[in-house]
């Protein structure tokens, strides 16, 4: 499959960046917003929506709103500034050696940590962006304080979870399980590693794709061992590579 940016997209659908932009404007939507999403980071499909993320000025949770713009689905997603205060304070204050049951507690009752650095990670990878002087110097801190490092260690952790769960796997016998373990365990690890080296991924179902556009070496171990199957030698192998990545990610905290 040939993934599209959100130019080429437009283009097929003979729209540009600039109506959708008008488009936008007229149903207000567009202060303090930015289009984000994969078609924007170069890895859509023809199918694929427009997504919009929206930093709001007041402090109610708004829903997501779904538009049509010529018969493109767009999805707009609001997350009050307030919010973004908090995270950036979040981030600033997190210790990175204490317990990592702290990904476990969410600093708003409306979202989840992870939900917030996604949005917020997309939000800095954006185009089109219209943000307040105020917003975009907000998210600039953000980035200071660590984002990219915050879900390194975040999708390491979840790595490190179904590791335990490979290992259990495979001390049983159960090769089947195992392998479908180290396929979320390898996704989740190279998340985190592709995090740690400045690309910013916040879905592990990108990972391969990222990887083949910044580590050619991980991508080629990835795409063996996914068609390694359930060998205890290709298993064991991926356990391996974890271990590896999570001592690269660790010299980086």
């Amino acid at each position: 499959m040939k993934y599209i940016n959100l130019k080429t997209f437009l283009d097929n659908k003979s729209k540009s960046i600039e109506s959708l932009e008008i488009f936008l404007k007229e149903m207000k939507v567009n202060s303090n917003s930015a289009l984000t999403g994969s078609l924007v980071e170069g890895h859509g499909t023809m199918a694929s929506d427009i997504d919009v993320n929206v930093i709001t000025s007041t402090k109610e949770v708004v829903p997501v709103r779904n538009l049509y713009f010529d018969g493109i689905r767009i999805d707009i997603e609001s997350i009050p500034e307030t919010v973004l205060d908090k995270f950036i304070l979040y981030l600033k204050e997190y210790d990175y050696e204490g317990s990592t049951t702290q990904f476990t507690f969410d600093i708003d009752t409306q979202y989840t940590n992870l939900e917030l650095a996604s949005f917020y990670g997309r939000c800095l990878n954006s185009t089109c962006c219209t943000w307040s002087t105020t917003v975009e110097s907000k998210l600039e801190t953000l980035q200071k304080n660590g984002l990219l490092k915050w879900l390194s260690s975040y999708y390491i952790w979840e790595s490190e979870h179904h590791y335990e769960d490979a290992t259990g796997y495979i001390g049983v016998g159960d090769n089947t399980s195992a392998y479908q373990s180290c396929i979320t365990m390898l996704s989740n690890a190279y998340t985190g590693l592709l995090n740690s080296r400045g690309v910013f991924v916040d879905r592990p179902k990108w990972a391969l794709y990222h990887l083949n556009n910044h580590c050619s070496k991980s991508f080629n171990f990835y795409s063996n061992f996914l068609n390694g199957a359930t060998s205890n030698k290709n298993l064991r192998s991926a356990l391996k590579e974890a271990n590896e990545i999570v001592e690269e990610c660790s010299r980086c905290r």
